[in-house]
């Protein structure tokens, strides 16, 4: 007979990704989903959660700090990280032209800036700060 596929409640999931981060950085989204993979595991082998899935919960957790790296891409309608709303943040150049200086997520410590809008790479630590970004 075939195992059949569960899917982990979010409270359990955080509490997992706040036991990743107690003591070390996790340095990237896929690390982090296959630690949470890991855990999960240790109690029942049929539980399954995607890096997406993972992030996304790891985003809602107060006091976890997570630092976004970006790279090249098109400007996004929409948070690539969380699908939120961002606020288009503009600044005259030297002519006295208005242009788009950064995108900033009003849900999630998203930042692009400098024509690197897509993320490349997630951090997740514990900390009281709740933004940290670099381009």
């Amino acid at each position: 007979m075939e195992e059949q596929t569960r899917i982990p409640k979010e409270g359990i999931i955080k509490t997992i990704i706040e036991s990743a981060v107690e003591t070390r950085q996790v340095g990237s989204q896929t690390e982090l989903a296959d630690f949470v993979r890991q855990k999960l595991s240790e109690g029942d082998s049929s539980y399954r959660i995607s890096s997406r899935r993972a992030r996304l919960i790891a985003l809602e957790i107060p006091d976890m700090v997570i630092h976004i790296e970006t790279k090249n891409g098109e400007i996004p309608d929409r948070c690539p990280c969380c699908s939120g709303s961002l606020d288009s943040v503009f600044i005259r150049n030297l002519r006295g032209e208005k242009v788009l200086d950064s995108l900033r997520c009003s849900s999630c410590p998203y930042e692009g800036r400098k024509n690197k809008w897509m993320p490349r790479r997630y951090t997740f630590s514990k900390g009281g700060i709740r933004h940290a970004q670099t381009g």
